[in-house]
């Protein structure tokens, strides 16, 4: 059964600093992914390589309808600001896609003859 949660949800960003968030537009998709790191501890005399845990790395990636770049009347989205990333779901409820503090890694813009012109950011954490 298919869910229609991303109908009706959007993607807000925050600039650090500006005055306002800005709605990038309507949400086509999301992949919020985090990857468990390994630090290796293998010994001169172990068989196998060893590893312990280390920090998570974490990235999301939204795909919006529409282009948030430099069209933008009140303010310019590119990568390399700092913000926060919100994924606002059509019920309210959900969290899934927000960083707080994030860095804005990737701003890709695609599109096709006769066809939508879609866009992605990605979000990775990042310090206030």
């Amino acid at each position: 059964m298919a869910n229609d949660g991303f109908n009706g949800s959007t993607v807000t960003w925050d600039p650090t600093g500006a005055a306002t968030a800005l709605a990038l537009g309507p949400l086509l998709g999301c992949d919020d992914s985090v990857t468990g790191a390994e630090v290796p501890v293998t010994g001169a005399g172990d068989s196998l390589h060893t590893n312990e845990v280390g920090i998570d790395d974490e990235s999301v990636t939204v795909q919006i309808g529409g282009s948030p770049g430099p069209d933008q009347a009140s303010a310019v989205v590119a990568a390399g600001q700092k913000g926060a990333l919100a994924v606002v779901w059509f019920d309210g409820v959900g969290t899934q896609g927000t960083i707080a503090n994030g860095l804005l890694t990737n701003l890709g813009v695609s599109g096709s003859l006769d066809g939508p012109i879609t866009s992605s950011v990605t979000v990775r954490p990042s310090t206030a």
